[in-house]
């Protein structure tokens, strides 16, 4: 998530226009627990489902990319 949201900040990627996902971004939180870490959760009722897989689909492309800029 931390991936998605630093590229979405240096306009990297183009987010498609699915209200849903929107939704789903613009209901998250984040909580940093005692040990440091970022915990991530959404309001009871709603889900984050299609969320997670968006940050997963662009998370699975870092690779990808950072060895295209190393050729």
């Amino acid at each position: 998530m931390t991936f998605l949201e630093q590229k979405m900040l240096n306009r990297q990627i183009a987010f498609p226009h699915i209200n849903e996902l929107i939704a789903e971004l613009n209901i998250e939180k984040f909580e940093v627990t005692g040990e440091g870490r970022i915990r991530f959760n959404h309001p009871t009722g709603t889900y984050d489902d299609m969320l997670w897989a968006f940050a997963l689909a662009i998370y699975a492309t870092k690779d990808a990319v950072e060895r295209l800029l190393i050729l």
